[in-house]
């Protein structure tokens, strides 16, 4: 609750502001109010309703044209328990550098980095360096997303980008007092460290390879790679191929779940490809992935779809089949899937959607003694003013894991 209070406390002071020479840039506000019923077998039914409440403010100009300062937050209550909670996911001071689009920041704020994402209170700065050479860096304390916080997190990313042809990128990120495990569970270091590479090129007009792939010191193994290729055949026709490998055993001995994503010496690898093929106002596109895990078994994934755009009418419909595993000890069950959606503007100011998936699975499914599965929903938007919008959505879902599930949520958006 004092986060909430603090973080009212903040806008309204920097609202209050503007009147001192701070420019409001932008001021976006979210009210959503939502009513749930769910029917999980094993448990009670229960109903919930909770209001959340998002802000999102940029003001500029304070006392100088390149300092400004952005806060984001959110605060939550729940009308079953009567509760609330929130918090400030960001909130921070930067001035960016007359020249080599620099800056410097300093609060509370993410950094995007090959790695993955950092969230942490602390100080962040980049700037270019000539050549099409970047460097970034950051460092602080990292802020607590689960039960497990290192003491102090801090990285930089060095990037390479050449425009229409070569961009790579490689950051390196280490987090003091958070344990990299090994695959029985106990605590290999008291630390993480990852470095992670990333590239994209376009050697020609018609092709680009894409990849990235992170590498875990402590355990010396690669932990995460993913590599594309996209070729365009004709200005109609578009192939695609991608492959991932997963060593479990180095990617989730950095887990910050241990007792449900633990280090594991078993592998998890994906290849496949695909195709898009338009014609007019038309996108026909199939697709086929070969899932080999060491734990669930190995799979076949493969499907179309079929996108069409009608003035401002948007109707898609997908096909999507699993095949069963080539393994007994943990088979994720097959299943033909069909997912549609409508997309239209009823007005110039009211738009609407409706979506609906099947999934028939081979055999019944034990836990709730059936062989489908459905979910469905639809949303009404409506544009009051320029800046004021209101929606309303409801969804209904009978699945493997909710027997029975209905919710219906109302949305305020406000955006100056």
């Amino acid at each position: 609750m004092k986060k909430i209070i603090g973080f009212c406390c903040l806008a309204l002071s920097m609202v209050s502001t503007s009147a001192m020479a701070v420019e409001l840039s932008t001021l976006n506000a979210t009210t959503f109010a939502e009513a749930e019923k769910v029917s999980t077998p094993g448990f009670d039914k229960k109903t919930e309703a909770r209001f959340i409440q998002y802000v999102d403010l940029n003001a500029a100009k304070l006392g100088v044209d390149n300092l400004s300062l952005d806060a984001y937050g959110w605060g939550r209550w729940g009308v079953n328990t009567g509760t609330a909670t929130g918090d400030l996911s960001s909130g921070y001071i930067m001035y960016r550098t007359p020249k080599s689009n620099g800056y410097v920041k300093l609060g509370r704020f993410y950094d995007f980095n090959v790695t993955g994402v950092n969230q942490l209170d602390g100080l962040g700065l980049g700037a270019d360096l000539g050549a099409g050479l970047r460097l970034t860096g950051f460092a602080g304390k990292p802020v607590e997303v689960s039960e497990l916080r290192g003491r102090a997190v801090y990285g930089g990313t060095l990037s390479f980008k050449v425009p229409k042809y070569i961009d790579l990128g490689a950051s390196a990120v280490r987090e003091d007092g958070l344990p990299t495990y090994n695959a029985n569970g106990s605590i290999r270091k008291d630390f993480q460290e990852l470095v992670g590479i990333k590239g994209w090129a376009s050697p020609h007009k018609i092709v680009e390879l894409s990849g990235d792939a992170t590498y875990n010191t402590v355990t010396s193994g690669w932990g995460e790679q993913r590599y594309n290729i996209l070729v365009r055949t004709t200005d109609y026709l578009t192939l695609n191929g991608e492959y991932q490998q997963y060593r479990l055993n180095d990617y989730f001995a950095t887990s910050t779940i241990p007792d449900l994503f633990s280090a594991t010496d078993k592998n998890y690898k994906l290849f496949g490809g695909g195709l898009n093929f338009i014609v007019k106002d038309t996108t026909i596109s199939g697709f086929y992935r070969r899932y080999r895990n060491d734990i669930e078994g190995n799979t076949n994934q493969y499907g179309a779809q079929v996108r069409s755009l009608f003035g401002s009418t948007v109707a898609s419909i997908r096909y999507m089949r699993v095949d069963p595993t080539e393994a007994l000890n943990a088979p994720i069950p097959s299943y033909h899937q069909i997912y549609a959606y409508l997309t239209m503007a009823l007005t110039e100011k009211l738009h609407g959607d409706i979506s609906g998936l099947v999934d028939l699975y081979d055999h019944k499914v034990d836990r709730v003694n059936r062989d489908y599965a459905v979910k469905t929903g639809g949303s009404l938007s409506y544009h009051i003013t320029e800046h004021f919008r209101v929606s309303g959505e409801l969804s209904y879902s009978n699945d493997i894991e909710t027997s029975d599930s209905m919710s219906g949520s109302l949305w305020l958006r406000y955006h100056i």
